[in-house]
């Protein structure tokens, strides 16, 4: 009788773990999540206008010539003298950043750039430095693409020197624009 009851109780066991793996085997639950994405129209940039920093005299000592970003007139330190009678053609650099209508977006400027003589030997430069970004309504960044384009201006420091070779000098320098 006890080899009886050790069976019994030993068959309950079992019999009683086995519902418990069956049940808790059989115990899930499903759904479903959405997937989305937005592709944005790529952002791209156009220069619409070139800097120029118009005619300059170069004095004894140099100086440096700014163009503002956005308005004013160009303004001079040391002996960078511009010719007020003829001042020539001054203006920032112009562009327009195009993308996907209604984002925000930066503008990144160079820290530093040249531009050679391209009337002499082409080994007269003179530095370009402390470059500086403008929205059209006269902010900085960043900016916002609504509807699809928005106009900025780019003006920097040109570093005449002291025995500046006179002629026409050119340049180029890099600006982009990013997504935030």
């Amino acid at each position: 009788m006890k080899k009886l009851t050790a069976l019994l109780a030993a068959g309950l066991v079992l019999g009683a773990s086995g519902m418990a793996m069956a049940a808790g085997a059989g115990d899930t639950a499903t759904t479903s999540a959405t997937a989305t994405a937005t592709v944005y129209t790529p952002i791209e940039i156009d220069n619409t206008e070139g800097l120029a920093f118009g005619n300059i005299v170069a004095a004894a000592g140099g100086g440096t010539v700014t163009v503002p970003a956005i308005g004013g007139t160009p303004e001079r330190t040391g002996n960078a003298g511009l010719m007020p009678a003829n001042l020539g053609t001054v203006t920032a650099a112009e562009f327009t950043a195009t993308g996907q209508s209604g984002a925000a977006y930066s503008v990144t400027v160079p820290a530093s750039g040249e531009v050679a003589n391209t009337t002499g030997t082409g080994a007269e430069t003179m530095v370009l430095s402390d470059f500086t970004s403008k929205l059209a309504n006269g902010t900085t960044d960043p900016g916002n693409l609504t509807d699809g384009s928005e106009v900025f201006y780019v003006g920097a420091t040109l570093a005449v020197g002291a025995t500046q070779v006179a002629g026409a000098y050119t340049g180029t320098f890099n600006v982009s624009v990013n997504y935030n």
